[in-house]
C-alpha cells in the first residue's frame, strides 16, 4: 500500500460486510499517509478533543437536531498472524473497553473481528479488529451518538474509549464525523454545498484544495489551521472534508463533515 498523493472524496455506500472492510481499507491508508496530530498540541486538548469542539461549534446551526455525531479510533496493531490469535486479541480488547465477546468472520476474504453494544445513553460503541491483504492488523473503535448530547458528555465519552485503548497498549488518532439533514436546504446539492463552504470557511478558516461533483453529491476537501488532525496530500495538509449529497428518495440534503476526512457513505 503506497501513501496517496491527493485525497479523492469516500464515495456512497451501504456499509454491508465488502464495505465494512472498505471501510478498514480507507482507514488503513489514511494512517500510512501521514493520518496525525498536528505537532503544537494543548497536553489538555489532546486524543481529539479540541476537534470535536471546534467541529460541534462549527456546525451549530447547520444540521438538523437528530444529527449524528461518529467518534473514531484507529491504530495498526500487531497480532500473530492465525485468525485464533486475531480473535484472542480482540476479544481483550472488547474486555478493555467493557463490550461483550465478540465474533469472528471472513468479510471479502479478509479476517475481522467485531462487537458491539448499545450504551446508557442511547448511542453504540463498537470495536473491529482485521487483517489487511499484507498481513498488518488495523483496529477501530467507534463510538456513535446524537450530536445534541453535547460537547461534555461526548468529551467523556472519547475520554473513556481514548484511556481503555491506552490501557491496553493502543495508542490510536481519532477521526470524527458529524452527519445529518441541512437545517436550512437549498435548491440542490451545489447550492447547498456552496453554504456549506461560506460557513466553515467563516468559523473554521478553511482553505478550499479540492472539490468533487458527481451528480446529486458535491465534496470539498480542506485545509484549516484550527484544527488538529491532518492527512498530508502532496504538498498539503488536509484537515477537513465535507459533503452534501441529496437524498433520491426524500430530497433532502444530507450533510457530512469530518476529520481529518470523511470516512463513513455520505
Amino acid at each position: 500500500m503506497t501513501k496517496p498523493q491527493t485525497m479523492q472524496p469516500t464515495t456512497k455506500r451501504k456499509l454491508t460486510a465488502k464495505g465494512l472492510f472498505w471501510g478498514f481499507a480507507l482507514i488503513a491508508a489514511l494512517l500510512l499517509a501521514g493520518w496525525s496530530a498536528a505537532g503544537q498540541r494543548n497536553p489538555a486538548d489532546d486524543g481529539g478533543r479540541n476537534d470535536l469542539a471546534a467541529l460541534l461549534a462549527a456546525a451549530d446551526g447547520l444540521l438538523a437536531q437528530d444529527a449524528s455525531v461518529t467518534l473514531r479510533y484507529a491504530a495498526p496493531i500487531a497480532v500473530p498472524g492465525s485468525d485464533d490469535a486475531l480473535a484472542a486479541a480482540g476479544g481483550q480488547l472488547a474486555g478493555s473497553l467493557g463490550l461483550p465477546a465478540g465474533t469472528l468472520s471472513r468479510e471479502t476474504g479478509h479476517p475481522v473481528y467485531a462487537a458491539t453494544a448499545p450504551l446508557a445513553s442511547g448511542g453504540r460503541l463498537s470495536l473491529q479488529l482485521a487483517r489487511l491483504d499484507d498481513g498488518s492488523s488495523f483496529i477501530i473503535a467507534r463510538l456513535e451518538e446524537r450530536a445534541e448530547a453535547g460537547l461534555t458528555a461526548l468529551t467523556a465519552h472519547l475520554q473513556t474509549v481514548r484511556d481503555a485503548l491506552a490501557a491496553a497498549g493502543v495508542h490510536a488518532d481519532a477521526n470524527i464525523v458529524l452527519q445529518g439533514d441541512a437545517s436550512d436546504p437549498r435548491a440542490d446539492a451545489q447550492a447547498q454545498a456552496q453554504q456549506l463552504q461560506a460557513h466553515l470557511s467563516g468559523r473554521l478558516g478553511t482553505l478550499e484544495l479540492e472539490r468533487y461533483a458527481d451528480g446529486d453529491t458535491v465534496s470539498t476537501t480542506m485545509s484549516s489551521s484550527r484544527l488538529q488532525a491532518y492527512v498530508q496530500s502532496g504538498r498539503h495538509r488536509v484537515n477537513l472534508q465535507a459533503a452534501v449529497h441529496t437524498d433520491s428518495e426524500t430530497g433532502r440534503n444530507r450533510i457530512t463533515i469530518g476529520t481529518p476526512v470523511i470516512t463513513t457513505s455520505y
